[in-house]
């Protein structure tokens, strides 16, 4: 949520144990490899790792933590980005595209779902979904093209959606009423021609 390092620490009697979160420019297990002498165990990967420390050990980890991140980071102007794979106008999607994909999983860490871009987009009939309105439904048209779309986590940003998009996506397929047929995973999206991408 905030584009930054976490650990979230569960504090025992005399131990502790934690689940560690990172971003690309920050190798948490590097991190944590530098702080070795205080925990009786860590490990996991660049992303994503943990430890168990003695609680006398926490204070000395939290600053030795934050003064590594701050010289790893601290000049950066850190900002997600999404590295798009593919820009293609919507008119390239069909059946056999996914069929394509599908060779390429198992999808995870070390090879992610492809990534796809595409400029000047109408979005049609956007509209909130889920109890407390957190997701978007809509379509997507460019021309006589229009695809079913979804996005997860967006539905604050409903408003942003009153004119053309540049539209970063993931194809998928979505069964419904027993039916399989294709849609758009929404990624992020921005205002047509001002997405810097």
């Amino acid at each position: 949520e905030h584009y930054k390092p976490a650990v979230v620490l569960s504090t025992g009697p005399e131990v502790s144990r934690a689940s560690c979160r990172s971003i690309p420019e920050f190798d948490i297990t590097a991190a944590l490899q530098q702080c070795a002498d205080l925990f009786i165990r860590h490990g996991g990967h660049s992303q994503a790792a943990g430890f168990v420390v003695p609680n006398k050990n926490i204070e000395e980890l939290r600053g030795r933590l934050t003064e590594i991140a701050s010289e790893k980071l601290g000049a950066l102007d850190l900002q997600p980005s999404i590295k798009i794979d593919v820009a293609m106008p919507l008119k390239q999607i069909e059946a056999r595209l996914l069929k394509f994909i599908k060779l390429l999983e198992p999808v995870g860490q070390g090879n992610p779902r492809p990534v796809f871009l595409s400029k000047r987009l109408a979005p049609l009939n956007v509209r909130t979904m889920g109890s407390d309105g957190a997701h978007l439904r809509m379509s997507l048209r460019e021309g006589p093209v229009v695809w079913n779309c979804v996005a997860f986590r967006m539905g604050h940003r409903a408003g942003e959606l009153n004119g053309p998009i540049d539209a970063v996506y993931h194809i998928k397929s979505d069964r419904w009423q027993g039916r399989e047929r294709l849609e758009l995973e929404l990624l992020d999206f921005a205002p047509a021609g001002r997405s810097g991408r």
